[in-house]
């Protein structure tokens, strides 16, 4: 018997907690003004404004079935680039999908873990319909860039109150570390571009590598004229494969005596090195003091590598400094021409 007395109470406190109300400053007048009609039609018992009170409260449950219709029956999808870095602007895309009523005047705000809010007006969206909609967002920080939740208002359609309504979210995209701009004398203290290593095979290069009879389909280009007038039949050259040689970047020891901002600067260089570096189609490997990756060009080998500096945690005791082994000491280079960050 209880329960069925204390009902009304519970579904009030479920209706303010799931649809939280604000009213605007018209919204206030407009209740006052709908108190003050409803006193003067009790005291007077004049029927003309038990009418305008009918209509007055008419409007305010037409108004909250109508902004209620707008928040309810979404679905969301985000998207974000592969490639996302930390101070970079990345632009986001959210697909809105809408239930049997339409949404109008509808703003939805993000709300990231690593980000700041971001917020969008959505003017339209039909019933049973979908729309793109984009987003401008900057990480702020390496790691795991979250969506905590997003929030939906509307003050459609008179304006009275604004009603909002929370998704709760738990989606995320790695935010690979800051890329900046490095001196050019960082590179000339690299030394010069290597030069091209032979994989004692035959391949496209431009060394040639032996000699061999024609065979159908081999490019008349090919063809070793002296060769094949001495041996009175079509010889053709083949070429030796050519590489770029791999270049092995090495963090001894991860440095103690930084701060933290110093710490990410450090992070921000060695990508920004390595992306200059396969840029120029060069294999880089990247050896630190608990992980080794292997050189190689590949997008996945980049990607590889950006992973591991957007999630790697600085250690709190010094280990051990790995060999340089005839790879460049990236801890010495950012000492020598890096920016001063929190110095």
């Amino acid at each position: 018997m209880s329960s069925l007395i204390l009902w009304p109470w519970h579904a009030a406190q479920w209706l303010l907690v799931a649809r939280p109300i604000r009213f605007t400053r018209f919204g206030i007048l407009y209740i006052l003004f709908t108190l003050a009609v409803g006193a003067a039609a009790i005291n007077t018992g004049n029927n003309v404004l038990y009418l305008v009170l009918g209509l007055l409260l008419g409007f305010i449950i037409v108004s909250g079935f109508l902004s209620d219709s707008c928040l309810w029956g979404l679905e969301f999808e985000w998207r974000l680039p592969a490639s996302n870095y930390a101070g970079t602007p990345s632009p986001a895309e959210c697909r809105i999908r809408k239930g049997r009523f339409p949404a109008v005047l509808l703003r939805l705000t993000a709300r990231w873990d690593g980000a700041e809010a971001t917020s969008e007006l959505i003017y339209w969206l039909g019933s049973r319909s979908e729309g793109l909609f984009r987003f401008h967002l900057t990480p702020q920080r390496r790691g795991w860039l979250r969506l905590r939740s997003l929030e939906l208002s509307t003050l459609f359609p008179f304006g009275l109150f604004q009603k909002f309504h929370s998704y709760a979210c738990d989606e995320a995209w790695l935010i690979y570390p800051r890329l900046q701009a490095i001196r050019s004398a960082a590179f000339a203290a690299m030394g010069d571009r290597p030069q091209l290593a032979t994989r004692q095979r035959s391949g496209s290069g431009e060394i040639p590598y032996l000699l061999r009879d024609y065979r159908f389909g081999d490019s008349a280009r090919l063809i070793h004229w002296k060769t094949s007038a001495r041996m009175q039949r079509f010889i053709v050259k083949e070429m030796e494969e050519e590489t770029a040689p791999s270049r092995w970047l090495v963090v001894p020891q991860w440095p103690h005596n930084v701060s933290a901002a110093q710490q990410e600067d450090l992070l921000s260089f060695i990508a920004s090195i390595i992306r200059h570096l396969i840029g120029q189609g060069q294999p880089v490997g990247l050896a630190t003091p608990d992980n080794q990756i292997g050189p190689d060009v590949s997008s996945a080998h980049i990607e590889r590598l950006f992973r591991y500096l957007a999630l790697v945690q600085w250690p709190s005791a010094e280990r051990p400094p790995r060999p340089l082994n005839g790879g460049l000491d990236l801890v010495e280079l950012w000492k020598r021409y890096h920016e001063p960050v929190g110095l």
